[in-house]
């Protein structure tokens, strides 16, 4: 393994330090002199000054019950996605932006208000939608195992029950 480096020797600093300084200066000015323009300067100079007004509504917002709600589940949320295995997300967008462009292919097909049990009972023969429904199939399985569980360990009475 490489040894951290501890000191920079001087002869690997690039250029003369009065052009730099000078390059450096010059950039802060143009960034300071963007932030002016934009009204950004002004908009945190006010938030210094009314700083303690601010951060009172700001607690008063965040200690509201919706607002509380709303962060333990953006917490929940952000914990389930991470338990999705590698690659899931990109995966199940890509199959939901397929999905949607063949909906909106299919809304404006000629045929669509004449679905018949026939038609749908033909449709399950192909090959894509039965990979679909067996795939949601499989979801609704899981999730219902889940919320069983759920229910079960929050009512003691269910628990000497078996709920299907």
């Amino acid at each position: 393994m490489a040894k951290p480096i501890a000191v920079v020797p001087p002869t690997a600093t690039a250029g003369d330090d009065a052009i730099n300084g000078a390059a450096a200066h010059d950039n802060l000015d143009a960034i300071l002199d963007g932030l002016e323009a934009a009204g950004v300067l002004r908009f945190v100079r006010a938030l210094l000054e009314q700083r303690q007004p601010i951060a009172v509504k700001v607690m008063h917002k965040m200690d509201t019950e919706p607002t509380k709600t709303g962060l333990k589940n953006a917490v929940t949320l952000a914990m389930g996605l991470g338990a999705l295995p590698d690659g899931f997300g990109i995966t199940l967008m890509q199959a939901l932006a397929d999905g949607a462009r063949r909906a909106g292919e299919a809304r404006h097909d000629p045929d669509a208000d004449k679905m018949s049990v026939w038609a749908l009972m033909g449709m399950l023969k192909d090959p894509d939608v039965a990979r679909a429904i067996h795939y949601l199939m499989g979801f609704l399985q899981g999730l219902g195992k889940s919320l069983k569980q759920t229910e079960t360990e929050s009512d003691p009475t269910l628990r000497s029950q078996d709920v299907r």
